[in-house]
């Protein structure tokens, strides 16, 4: 007796993580949660009532758990679970199998080998459909981490690819300044230049110093902000 009332917030617990309910049912989770509470709650209390009151409540919770399961797998199924089949096939199975072998017990099916074995049978069934449901969810585990390898592979190759651009273009912006500043600098040295013309070469050699200089500035931005080293934070107008 005491078993069998376990079982019930034992079941909830598995169909709350194997739905993976909160994400999945994030409404009906928490019924799922209240039939756990409930079958938690009937544990301490059984031994403390008669047999027949024991055997009545069992028989409650069980048939809320049956229920809330149900309704879980099929929940689960609409909203594109696909492992959702094998586990709401497996707990079904259960249920025909009980059933069968309360109405047989009652004189309502005749008894057949099969009518006998019903509840082994929609045990075996269970177990078999639980795995195969396991398997099913394992094997959807392995593609979602297999795809978000693939996206972080990709989101990699795009940055090393926008880093390689941002080099180039930071190469041949600094070439335009440097070589400015060295034609005019060998020009100074070898007497080109006229006293006259003097201030003009400091103002163009100074314009080529600032815009090197801010290349250098935003070349070591990119980088602190490629290492982690500067934080961002984004603020409303």
């Amino acid at each position: 007796l005491m078993a069998g009332i376990g079982s019930v917030p034992a079941a909830m617990l598995f169909a709350i993580h194997f739905l993976r309910a909160r994400s999945t049912l994030p409404r009906y989770y928490y019924v799922l949660a209240a039939v756990f509470v409930l079958g938690l709650a009937a544990v301490p209390i059984a031994p403390f009532v008669s047999y027949a009151c024991a055997i009545r409540f069992l028989a409650l919770v069980s048939l809320c758990g049956f229920l809330a399961l149900l309704v879980a797998g099929i929940l689960a199924m609409r909203g594109g679970f696909r492992p959702a089949r094998y586990f709401l096939l497996a707990w079904a199975g259960l249920i025909a199998g009980n059933t069968i072998s309360i109405l047989r017990l009652v004189g309502m099916v005749p008894a057949w080998p099969a009518t006998i074995y019903a509840q082994q049978l929609g045990i075996t069934a269970e177990v078999v459909l639980l795995s195969l449901a396991l398997g099913d969810r394992i094997k959807l585990l392995l593609q979602e981490r297999d795809r978000m390898q693939r996206e972080a592979f990709e989101s990699l190759q795009r940055s090393d690819r926008l880093k390689d651009q941002f080099l180039s273009n930071v190469s041949h912006e600094m070439n335009s300044p440097l070589a400015s500043i060295m034609m005019h600098s060998e020009m100074l040295v070898d007497g080109e230049y006229e006293s006259g013309q003097l201030p003009d070469l400091h103002i163009q050699l100074l314009m080529d110093s600032r815009r090197l200089e801010n290349l250098f500035a935003n070349l070591t931005l990119a980088s602190r902000l490629e290492s982690g080293g500067l934080k961002t934070y984004i603020q409303r107008c």
